[in-house]
C-alpha cells in the first residue's frame, strides 16, 4: 500500500513539474519582481493552469494524511496484538548500526507502521 501511495504522489509531482516548465519564464519574472505589486498582479494573470497546481497539491496532501492515518492505525493494532515483536522492531529502528542494516530496519519499521527519517 505504501508503494502504491508513493507512486501516486510521484505521478502528481511529475504533473506539477510539467506545469512549472510551462510557466517557467513567468515564475522567474514573479520571483524577480516580488516587490512590485502591480507587476506581480499582471504576471499572475499570465500563469497557466493555476487551479491544477492547487488541485494536485491538495491530492498530495490528502494521500500523505491518509498514509499517516494508516500507519498510526497499523502501529496501534500491532502494538495491541504483538507487543513483543513491535517493541523489538522499535528497538532495532532506534539503534540502527551500519547503513545497509539501517535501511533494512527502516523498511521493516515502515512495514510495521513506524515512520522513518525519510518520511
Amino acid at each position: 500500500l505504501n508503494e502504491t501511495l508513493m507512486w501516486h504522489i510521484q505521478s502528481q509531482v511529475t504533473e506539477l513539474r510539467k506545469l512549472v516548465v510551462i510557466n517557467k519564464e513567468i515564475l522567474i519574472a514573479l520571483r524577480t519582481n516580488f516587490d512590485k505589486p502591480e507587476m506581480m498582479k499582471e504576471l499572475f494573470k499570465r500563469l497557466q493552469n493555476v487551479d491544477s497546481v492547487l488541485q494536485r497539491m491538495t491530492i498530495i496532501g490528502v494521500i500523505l494524511c491518509f498514509r499517516g492515518l494508516i500507519q498510526d492505525a497499523l502501529t496501534e493494532l500491532l502494538e495491541d496484538r504483538i507487543p513483543f515483536l513491535t517493541s523489538s522492531i522499535r528497538d532495532f529502528h532506534s539503534h540502527g548500526s551500519s547503513p545497509h542494516e539501517s535501511s533494512l530496519v527502516a523498511e521493516l519499521a515502515c512495514a510495521a507502521g513506524y515512520s522513518s527519517r525519510v518520511d
